[in-house]
């Protein structure tokens, strides 16, 4: 076997490390996913009422707030509130100082990032303020944050809601052996095992080449350059790089719940 085969083979894995850090640091590996099809045909409003006391005199300060969140169809960020207050039901509604919208920014964000399965953070949204209502214009902010942040937990909870997952497009080329043998079906059941979608396979007309093309979820990607240079016994190579995210279908969604679970996560 040729060592430009060994190099590569590196690379690929580097570049598999490299993709996997980057992805899990940016999307935490697993996201929570607003879906469009099973969650909203509308979008969701909601409304919260906080009160506390605070200061030495105990004043009581009070908030109550309606947040509209939407479900969007490209896998985003939050990205910060918009406010689009509905004047029909309160023309008397205070105007949003910049500090209030901070601390409701920080409060969505915060339930946002805690969802309500495990803790996995939720994406593709937007929310939108569409009341706001306060005990004065000297409201305390942490109140304001922890309603902001309750009313999307609440909203959330009162939703379905579905694991997504990145996905990783892989292309792994076999080269015969000495005899002329091809390590396929030992290349494909271990790809299987990862749950991977096998899409396309190529031969060339001397069957020296075998490609493979598949999709496999990000998760199930540690390890899969060595396991696939064990079973082809060297002669492979293999490309890596992310394709999209996709919901993993609830068989499998139970499984990393009960996964996640039992190790605490």
């Amino acid at each position: 076997m040729p060592n430009d085969r060994g190099s590569e083979l590196e690379e690929a894995e580097d570049r598999s490390r490299k993709d996997q850090h980057y992805l899990s640091s940016e999307v935490t590996s697993l996201y929570l996913s607003v879906s469009n099809e099973k969650i909203l045909s509308e979008p969701i409003e909601h409304v919260c009422f906080t009160e506390d006391l605070f200061g030495e005199e105990k004043q009581k300060h009070w908030c109550s707030l309606k947040l509209r969140l939407e479900p969007t169809k490209k896998i985003t960020r939050f990205k910060g509130v918009t406010v689009s207050i509905d004047n029909s039901e309160d023309d008397s509604a205070p105007a949003i100082k910049p500090s209030w919208l901070k601390v409701i920014n920080e409060g969505c964000q915060l339930a946002l990032y805690n969802g309500p399965v495990l803790g996995f953070p939720v994406c593709n949204l937007t929310i939108t303020l569409r009341s706001l209502s306060t005990s004065g214009n000297r409201v305390n902010l942490a109140l304001l944050s922890a309603a902001a942040s309750r009313c999307v937990k609440e909203a959330l909870e009162r939703s379905a809601v579905s694991l997504i997952e990145p996905i990783m497009s892989v292309e792994v080329t076999l080269v015969s052996n000495e005899q002329g043998q091809i390590s396929s079906d030992a290349v494909l059941q271990e790809l299987s095992q990862r749950r991977a979608n096998i899409q396309k396979i190529e031969q060339d007309n001397y069957g020296h080449l075998f490609i493979i093309h598949a999709s496999i979820p990000l998760s199930e990607t540690p390890g899969i350059s060595s396991s696939i240079r064990s079973v082809s016994s060297g002669m492979s190579s293999m490309h890596m790089k992310f394709a999209d995210y996709q919901c993993v279908a609830e068989e499998e969604q139970q499984n990393i719940l009960e996964k996640q679970q039992h190790e605490g996560l």
